[in-house]
Order: C-alpha cells, then sequence, then structure tokens
C-alpha cells in the first residue's frame, strides 16, 4: 500500500499491525517476516532540514509527515509536534533500534531519547492489564565490582513481588523478633535499590468488540505494539508523551537564571538517593564521560570531604549547568531557557545505574518526580 497521508498510514499501520498478530492475543512469538510494529519517540531541537543535510532520503506526505529512508530501510516520519517526534518502522529491533541510536547520537544532531522514569511505567501497569515486565539495573562500578540485576517476566506476578519488597521499610523491622525473618527482610531491602523498570508489558482491549492492542513500553522511549486496533496504540503513546510534558513543564518552568551571580538566592532542581555514593570522584567520571547514556561534559571539583561542585555542558543540545554532589544528593542549576530533557535524562538513568528509588523534587514546588 504506498501512503499518501495520514489517514492512509494510520490504515497501513494498522494492517501491517493485524498481519503480524494474527489472531493471536497472548505473547506467542512472531514469525521473522512478520515484525510488530516499532514506534519511537524523539525529543527535538532540530528541523527535518537536518536530516536532509546528512543525505538521508526525506519525502513530505503533508499535514507535518515524511517518508524517510535510510540504508536500505522505510520509517514514516509524524513531526505534528516540533517538539517530539514519532518515528514509526516494521523493521527488525535490531535494525530499527541500531537506526535511531545513530540518527539521535550524530554530532550536532540535538536530539534525545524520551526518558522514562520509573513512576511513568508503573502507571502504565496500574493503568492497564499488566502483562508483564522487566527489570534492568546495570550497577555502577565499585571498585572491581558491578552489580547487575536483569529480570523480565510475563504475568503479574513479579509486579506484585516489586510492590511488596518496596513496600517493606526499616521501621517494619523493628518490632519482628524472628531472626529468620528479620534477616530475610533485611536482605530485600538491600535489593529495593535494584528495583528499576525498563519496560511494562500492557494489554489495552474494549472485550465487546474484541480489539485490543499488546503494547511493550521501554523507559527510553520506543513502543512495540501487537493487535488489531491502531488507536489503542495512539493512545498509549498519547498517554505516556501527555505525563512526560508535564514533567518536562514543571521542570522548565522552575529553572532559574544561573547568570544572576548568586546562586544561593536560588532554589535548585534537588535529585535525591538514599543509596549513598561510595567514590563521588569515580561517579562524575561516569557521569561527565561524554558518553551516552548521560552525554554530559564538565570540570569537577573538590570543594570539601564527600562534596564536589561542577561547571558542565549538555552535549544533546550545547546547554550549560552547574551541579553541587554530595553522597546522598544532587543540586542542579540551569538557566532559564535550557531543555529540561537534560534533568529527566540524568534521573532516568541514575535511576538505572545507582538507585532506583532517585527522585527529583522541585524545590520551588516541593514537587516531586519519581
Amino acid at each position: 500500500m504506498e501512503v499518501k497521508n495520514r489517514s492512509d498510514l494510520e490504515q497501513f499501520l494498522e494492517t501491517s499491525m493485524k498481519r503480524a498478530c494474527g489472531d493471536i492475543s497472548d505473547d506467542a512469538k512472531l514469525t521473522p517476516e512478520k515484525n510488530a510494529l516499532k514506534t519511537y519517540i524523539i525529543e527535538s531541537n532540530s528541523g527535518v532540514k537536518f536530516l536532509k543535510k546528512l543525505g538521508i532520503k526525506v519525502k513530505s506526505l503533508g499535514d507535518c509527515l515524511y517518508l524517510i529512508k535510510f540504508e536500505g530501510a522505510t520509517y514514516y516520519l509524524d513531526v505534528i509536534e516540533d517538539r517530539f517526534w514519532i518515528l514509526y518502522s516494521l523493521q527488525k529491533s535490531e535494525i530499527s533500534d541500531k537506526y535511531v541510536n545513530k540518527l539521535i547520537y550524530l554530532p550536532e544532531s540535538r536530539l534525545d531519547n524520551l526518558w522514562l522514569t520509573n513512576s511513568i511505567l508503573k502507571n502504565l501497569l496500574g493503568r492497564y492489564t499488566i502483562r508483564g515486565l522487566a527489570i534492568r539495573f546495570n550497577g555502577f562500578p565499585s571498585g572491581d565490582d558491578q552489580n547487575n540485576l536483569s529480570i523480565e517476566s510475563l504475568g503479574y506476578v513479579a509486579y506484585e513481588l516489586i510492590k511488596a519488597i518496596n513496600n517493606i521499610s526499616e521501621r517494619d523491622l523493628r518490632n519482628i523478633k524472628n531472626k529468620k525473618i528479620k534477616e530475610s527482610l533485611k536482605s530485600l531491602l538491600k535489593v529495593k535499590s535494584y528495583l528499576r523498570l525498563s519496560k511494562a508489558k500492557i494489554k489495552f482491549e474494549d472485550g465487546e468488540n474484541n480489539e485490543f492492542v499488546l503494547e511493550d513500553v521501554y523507559y527510553w522511549g520506543k513502543f512495540t505494539a501487537k493487535g488489531n486496533d491502531i488507536s489503542k496504540h495512539f493512545k498509549i503513546i498519547n498517554s505516556v508523551l501527555n505525563e512526560y510534558k508535564a514533567k518536562l513543564d514543571l521542570i522548565e518552568s522552575s529553572l532559574i537564571d544561573i547568570n544572576s551571580g548568586n546562586l544561593s538566592n536560588n532554589a535548585p532542581i534537588s535529585i535525591s538517593f538514599k543509596k549513598e555514593i561510595e567514590d563521588i570522584d569515580r561517579f562524575l567520571s561516569v557521569i561527565l564521560s561524554e558518553k551516552k547514556p548521560f552525554r554530559l561534559t564538565g570540570i569537577k571539583r573538590k570543594v570539601d570531604k564527600d562534596y564536589y561542585s561542577v561547571v558542565g555542558l549538555d552535549l544533546h543540545n550545547g546547554d550549560k549547568f552547574e551541579m553541587d554532589i554530595s553522597k546522598n544528593w544532587i543540586n542542579l542549576y540551569l538557566k532559564k531557557g535550557s531543555c529540561g530533557n537534560t534533568v529527566l535524562r540524568l534521573l532516568a538513568n541514575l535511576q538505572q545505574i545507582h538507585d532506583a528509588n532517585t527522585y527529583l523534587e522541585i524545590n520551588t514546588t516541593e514537587e516531586k518526580i519519581t
């Protein structure tokens, strides 16, 4: 089918999704020739003209839609919102993931992933039927060791287990006299910092009309869909994007003027974690290494024992920032007009490598983002 406009695209994507899914309503694997629909949301500070400068074939379909051909593969790009590009692909994941990754990390691309925090994925699991989840914790290297945790589970049992572990607190242990139970709960308490959701697997269905979509939502802004109703796929994307934009607006509306000359009179954005940083100097070396996923660089200075300051640069968009960091918190200063994705990228990936319970606090409003 030749796609000429938005209506054609919706029909094409739904037909392809149905063909891939057939009449299954579970997690049956697809045959190689029936690839699931992949959708990527990309935060953009660029225009589509940037793609043309790279020699990528871009054809306008009108109504903010574009057909893109890159290395023999075809993609559809929706830029109805300048800041959030939506890229559709029917390629295999290893092909489309590689392309999106290459596109985002091109020098001066001014593109970024959509970094979904732990709470956004938890909210999805609470809003729809739970099909499963994935946890991937790439532990920050401590000395010669690195603690990693990787879990992928179907069904809701793993989610119930995570909730049960997260509900345990130090206070709960005080009244427990049985030593075995107490030691077991202490062990579970240590695991809490590793329970970072990396993927939510959900089902959105209309039982009366037998319409459904099986959706996998990844913390870095990828959605995969199988089913027979494309509108449900769009609704999930829009719900995630709206929640993300609300967090972004909250951050950007609170940004201060770091050129005011007196940071002490301004409230920074605070990032807090219960798990202490063991070696701040080494920690900053990773955060400021210029590499993905953080894409930050800067000059660090030791102010006192367990206290550093940083003057830095976000390589995604060239925004300058300042940072104070201690064992349990980071204070981040960005000037007004800076991209809030810098903050969400830092938060989401600290949850990924340091402490799953890391949260961000907007000190001007006392609101938290987890």
